[in-house]
């Protein structure tokens, strides 16, 4: 846990900003304000707490490791009884998904996720759902939802 190293981004335009919707927003503000409340109360009782900001932290301040949160999410699924090989990743196309049925283009889908090519969104993470008919992003390229 302490042995931790923060990687670059996997390409440039993995570095972004991006738009967000109001209550995610304050979900987050609301996160933050917790964060520092606990920070308050616990800096000086545990021995070591590692105060570097992070929004999803240990009780200690350590970050979580995607890793455990992935082992989290298989016992979660095991329980239900659901099978599939799931990791946070899923949340990604989630997103990606929601965008496309909720009618957003193409471009601000790209910039969000960060690709710089239409291709990488449209043939790896745009499943569209069953409530939604066919529909152009882009000129002459179509996306139809698997069967």
């Amino acid at each position: 846990m302490k042995k931790y190293k923060l990687g670059s981004p996997k390409t440039e335009k993995s570095e972004r900003e991006i738009e967000m919707e109001q209550p995610i927003m304050d979900m987050l503000r609301e996160s933050v304000r917790k964060n520092d409340e606990h920070k308050m109360r616990y800096r000086t009782i545990i021995d070591d707490f590692h105060d570097a900001y992070f929004v999803f932290a240990r009780e200690n301040g350590y970050p979580y490791f995607r890793g455990d949160v992935n082992k989290r999410i298989k016992r979660i699924l095991r329980k239900a009884k659901i099978e599939g090989n799931v990791s946070t990743h899923i949340f990604r196309h989630t997103d990606i998904s929601m965008l496309t049925e909720a009618g957003v283009d193409l471009p601000t889908i790209m910039q969000r996720v960060g690709h710089g090519d239409s291709k990488t969104t449209l043939e790896i993470y745009t499943h569209v759902t069953k409530k939604m008919p066919p529909k152009k992003l882009e000129a002459n390229l179509v996306i139809c939802y698997k069967k």
